[in-house]
């Protein structure tokens, strides 16, 4: 394999880091206040949830992130001027859809030295949970727009991730930088076709000096962490892997701010309930306060076999967000079940109906968890309510 070629660092290696730091966030003008940091956040909700790609161009100052993600040895450039043309033409699009095709949703605001920064969640479509942290300043109008994207799945700013891109496609001819740069896209696209295990061989066959880039640290784990999760759902031993990648990274970045994230993935993963309730609650706080993460909580109290704690975080869930009542809604209903609290299934599945789109057949098509509640006087009630609703 090209990659087990690669025996020495090249002067490459410089052109596929990103900056050392994101931009400031005043671009010119007066400091952005705690408010206008929201109305930006809640305006790119609503932009990428009605898909208004006008709208949306106008949030995201995307040519200030190109900008200074561009390597310093090309700025200036006949050649940045091209690059960057050709990812501005496509990147606006790809960002919407991507965010669109999931749940994305504003946070919070938290004062910052240069003004205020703003937290947004996103759930994609894959079930998975990230969030992004926007760095905003003024564009020529003095309007408020974000000038970079801190990604906690990826633990950088999008900015840095663009430079990368561009760093590998542009970083030279040797054949170490091209080995690299072509082993990293091959493990990206593995990712992305949901084959961890292919993207995790790929990086481990990268030197020893690359594999301490943060970048493929962050690749490694979530290859590690696709790997781990097929294996437990085999019912086989997830082995080392995703720990020693998880401890490399902790070690090398013991301040990376997607650190939370990561250790709470996992921890639950792991099953160290502790832990992962301690992580989780490290990022609530990060993230300025997300309702969201009640679900999360719920189900780790399933796994230290504390269902009262786990009602509870279910209940404040359906209160805070009810767009999310159906995922509490079946916590509760799973509890009910286990505990065969039979007048407690029939209330949650009469409040599922009234205030969800989910909606179950009279006999459950016979499913087996229902046996023992279609046994008992509580079913002639659910049968009577379903009657009643046609």
């Amino acid at each position: 394999m090209a990659l087990c070629a690669c025996k020495k660092e090249t002067k490459a290696l410089k052109h596929i880091e990103p900056p050392s730091a994101p931009p400031k966030a005043v671009t010119q003008g007066r400091k952005i206040t705690l408010n206008e940091a929201e109305a930006l956040g809640r305006a790119l909700e609503q932009a990428v949830q009605n898909q208004n790609a006008a709208k949306f161009e106008t949030l995201l100052d995307l040519a200030a992130m190109v900008a200074h993600g561009m390597p310093h040895e090309m700025r200036g450039t006949a050649q940045a001027m091209e690059v960057t043309r050709g990812i501005l033409s496509t990147l606006s699009g790809n960002l919407l859809k991507n965010l669109s095709a999931g749940d994305y949703r504003f946070l919070s605001v938290e004062k910052t030295p240069e003004g205020a920064a703003a937290h947004m969640r996103l759930i994609p479509a894959d079930g998975s949970l990230n969030y992004h942290r926007l760095t905003i300043g003024r564009n020529a109008a003095q309007q408020p727009v974000a000038v970079d994207v801190y990604v906690y799945v990826t633990g950088e700013p999008l900015s840095h991730t663009i430079g990368r891109m561009v760093g590998q496609l542009s970083g030279g001819t040797d054949a170490d930088s091209l080995a690299i740069a072509k082993g990293m896209q091959r493990a990206s696209a593995a990712l992305q076709a949901g084959k961890p295990d292919s993207a995790e061989a790929i990086l481990s066959a990268l030197p020893a000096a690359w594999k301490k880039q943060k970048s493929i640290m962050q690749m490694r784990i979530l290859a590690a962490n696709g790997v781990a999760a097929q294996k437990k759902l085999d019912g086989k031993p997830i082995g080392n892997a995703y720990r020693h990648a998880i401890e490399a990274f902790e070690t090398a970045f013991p301040k990376a701010n997607n650190l939370p994230l990561l250790l709470m993935d996992y921890h639950i993963l792991e099953q160290n309930f502790p832990l992962a309730a301690q992580a989780l609650d490290q990022l609530d706080q990060q993230v300025g306060g997300d309702p969201y993460l009640n679900l999360i909580r719920a189900n780790i109290a399933i796994g230290q076999n504390d269902a009262e704690a786990a009602q509870g975080f279910a209940e404040t869930l359906i209160k805070t967000l009810p767009d999310m009542a159906a995922e509490g809604y079946g916590i509760l209903l799973d509890l009910a079940i286990q505990s065969k609290d039979h007048t407690e299934v029939t209330r949650v599945l009469k409040a599922l109906e009234a205030e969800t789109l989910v909606r179950f057949p009279v006999n459950f098509n016979n499913a087996k968890p229902f046996a023992d509640y279609m046994a008992s006087p509580e079913y002639k009630k659910w049968k009577a309510y379903k009657k009643e609703a046609e």
